[in-house]
């Protein structure tokens, strides 16, 4: 080997010079990459010697390079003349503060149930600068096994072997294995690229004192890399039979600070206030109804093939209910849920109306006429509406230009008999009727005649204040002229 200098280029070069694509040697590579790591974070430059405290490290690491040379690999992953009749991988990880990494193993056996195992294939990486908790280090470690896995599967000739994966830490195994809890993005996106490679069935436990992953996470020096469970595998991968056990079970607690918290009553609150919100921005009543109509046709219709948005009568009649009740569900809430409540009469502003709730869910008002049989339920009890809310608007406009521009008593009794009850009728039909201008143009002639007549009172000097006085001495005047 090459003597190289004590600066950070030398380390680089020395521990890029290592050819190991398989990872066999990961957990001593590690080392010297932990090195190189701690010589960046000091912000030594390219050709800046190396610091006291890393030194000794370094120094020591580089002579245990040439033991390497005494470690022998089998080239082949089975003994001579032993037949397989079963080929199993198990892939292991795990992770600390100074690393992840992870080992995969074939697992063979014969028919006289021999067993031999052998390392294939290995991965170490060190620890990102940003500090990251041990639990995702550890997702991050199973994410790597799952990679591995995939590779050896395309690369060998192994096709209908069975993959088996293991991790000393329960969080990840519940991570993995969850089906209700949600995650923030960084532990979701993992989760899901593990389980679109593997199944949670495939994902056991094993301990951290029989892991030999802990080595690709810590780091082993050449010599401990010889007489550890490295190169063999775990003596669990040893034993006769079926050494995987599906019956564990593992949780995901509430506290976990990966678990993205939810809020359903939110959700629904604003579901149900984008649909009014929606409805606020038509312009008539009619339309509005028909559009409600068809939305809920829609959606009752949507897991078939024919999506009909003509609607009936029927559903233009559920469609109006739909609207009143959301409606009065945004104004009269505390009235609702003191009649839901208590069962009994309303005690709010709504008292003297006597207000019941239907069975459809209508806030509508009581009363006497309930045992008035030849009246249609709209007419006996009304439904009760604001009277400051757009819907109520689209009504008063609705049934205003349906009795063809006239006074407040007609639109008033048109609403009413229509199956509607707002609440201060005469002055939200007034000012609707003030601000109409179909009505302002066909009562603008009655004003100037007005305005003319007081101006003859002022100009003659009549004594009799009177309207009707005013118009004889005027049309008197023009006979004269005539």
């Amino acid at each position: 080997m090459k003597d190289t200098p004590l600066t950070r280029r030398g380390i680089l070069s020395t521990v890029a010079s290592i050819f190991d694509p398989l990872g066999l040697l990961a957990p001593f590579t590690l080392k010297g990459k932990q090195i190189l790591q701690e010589v960046c974070k000091e912000g030594t430059d390219w050709d800046e010697k190396l610091s006291e405290e890393l030194r000794p490290k370094w120094e020591k690491w580089r002579l245990d390079l040439p033991k390497l040379a005494t470690i022998t690999i089998n080239r082949c992953f089975k003994p001579k003349d032993f037949q397989q009749r079963k080929v199993e991988f198990h892939h292991f990880s795990d992770a600390s503060n100074s690393g992840y990494g992870q080992c995969s193993y074939i697992r063979l056996e014969n028919d006289f149930s021999e067993i031999h195992c052998a390392l294939i294939m290995a991965k170490a990486r060190v620890a990102p600068k940003k500090v990251v908790s041990i639990p995702r280090l550890e997702l991050q470690a199973a994410v790597l096994s799952t990679k591995v896995s995939t590779i050896l599967y395309q690369e060998l000739e192994y096709k209908n072997s069975a993959h088996y994966f293991w991790t000393d830490s329960k969080v990840v195994l519940g991570y993995v294995r969850n089906e209700a809890r949600r995650f923030h993005v960084y532990v979701a996106n993992r989760v899901q690229r593990i389980r679109d490679t593997t199944n949670p069935e495939q994902w056991n436990y094993i301990s951290t004192n029989e892991n030999p992953a802990d080595h690709a996470s810590r780091g082993l020096g050449a010599k401990d890399l010889q007489t550890s469970n490295w190169f063999q595998g775990p003596k669990l991968l040893w034993k006769c039979g079926n050494i995987v056990e599906n019956n564990q079970k593992f949780d995901v607690s509430s506290n976990d600070p990966e678990v993205n918290q939810a809020s359903v009553l939110a959700i629904n609150s604003t579901e149900e206030n984008c649909l009014l919100n929606r409805v606020e921005r038509f312009s008539d009543y009619k339309r509005a109804v028909t559009g409600v109509a068809a939305l809920k046709k829609f959606i009752k219709t949507r897991k078939t093939k024919n999506h009909y948005t003509i609607t009936s009568v029927e559903d233009r009649i559920e469609a109006e209910k739909t609207i009143i009740k959301m409606v009065q569900h945004k104004f009269f809430k505390k009235d609702i849920d003191q009649l839901y409540k208590q069962s009994s009469k309303c005690t709010g502003n709504l008292a003297k109306l006597d207000p019941y709730i239907d069975v459809d869910g209508l806030l509508r008002v009581g009363g006497r006429l309930k045992r008035a049989t030849s009246l249609d339920m709209g007419v006996k009890h009304p439904a009760i509406l604001p009277k400051r809310s757009h819907v109520t608007h689209l009504i008063i406009k609705h049934y205003h230009e349906k009795t063809a521009h006239q006074g407040r008593g007609f639109t008033t009794n048109a609403v009413r008999s229509n199956g509607f009850w707002i609440v201060g009728i005469s002055s939200a039909v007034s000012s609707h009727i003030y601000k109409c201008v179909q009505c302002r143009k066909l009562r603008g002639r009655g004003k100037k005649r007005i305005k003319k007549v007081w101006i003859v009172i002022h100009m003659y000097g009549i004594k009799s204040h009177s309207y009707r006085d005013a118009r004889r001495h005027d049309n008197r005047r023009l006979y004269q002229r005539s």
